[in-house]
């Protein structure tokens, strides 16, 4: 119930009628178990189904390092949507791959980049925004190529591991946290309104804790079908 991929998921749905292939790609511990699965996977296949998206959603299952930075140097953009994070790992690593992220305004994520520059972000629980900005990371190629440059730029200087300090071994803890990536792949180029793009693209996701999640109603699932692509400013939710 803590990784919120269901704001993603969400997300995805809106973007779906205006790229009908889209790929939401999960990968980690999520949606395993054959006889009897978690509560948080059933509820994402809840709304996998409600939405119509079991064509646009695949679970990976668990990546190694190599497998991980295949999927991002792919990716459109790392999506970010955690609701509580601190140093988020996933969110460098999208940005010393080069993969423009998209994250959510919440916990330390925004000491990481510059929000328009490095990287850009929503307000957590909007994924109408969330949708708005990955669709802008899609179709503006000079947006994407900034932020990946950008985002890239700083990751390699903040992460120079000559210019940190080495810690003490009495001092050193490790933390093991299990982490979900997600990849979206977009459609093709003859499918977008405007622009091209040479390849494909693909996004990330890596969610932390998040409240108990609650099943929509029918009205929200109106919402989310009679969803209109309007400005980004017009869409942004408080």
């Amino acid at each position: 119930t803590y990784k919120g991929v269901h704001i993603v998921i969400k997300a995805i749905a809106l973007l779906k009628s205006k790229y009908p292939k889209i790929k939401l790609k999960l990968a980690g511990n999520i949606n395993v178990g054959n006889k009897l699965l978690d509560g948080y996977s059933a509820f994402l296949n809840m709304l996998i189904k409600k939405y119509g998206l079991q064509e646009n959603v695949i679970y990976l299952g668990s990546l190694d390092e190599n497998q991980i930075i295949a999927h991002l140097q792919e990716a459109n953009a790392c999506v970010i949507p955690s609701f509580v994070e601190t140093y988020c790992l996933a969110f460098a690593e999208s940005m010393i791959v080069g993969t423009p992220t998209i994250a959510s305004f919440a916990g330390a994520m925004p000491e990481l980049a510059e929000n328009g520059k490095e990287a850009l972000f929503y307000n957590s629980v909007d994924y109408y925004t969330c949708a708005s900005l990955i669709d802008k990371v899609l179709q503006d190629r000079g947006l994407a190529e900034k932020l990946s440059e950008n985002g890239r730029a700083r990751r390699m200087k903040e992460n120079d591991m000559s210019k940190q300090r080495k810690p003490s071994a009495a001092v050193c803890l490790l933390a093991i946290i299990p982490v979900f990536l997600c990849v979206l792949t977009a459609c093709s180029a003859e499918e977008r309104d405007t622009g091209k793009r040479e390849t494909g693209y693909e996004a990330m996701t890596e969610a932390a804790a998040v409240s108990e999640p609650q099943e929509q109603t029918d009205a929200e699932y109106d919402d989310v079908k009679n969803w209109s692509w309007a400005p980004y400013e017009t869409l942004y939710r408080t």
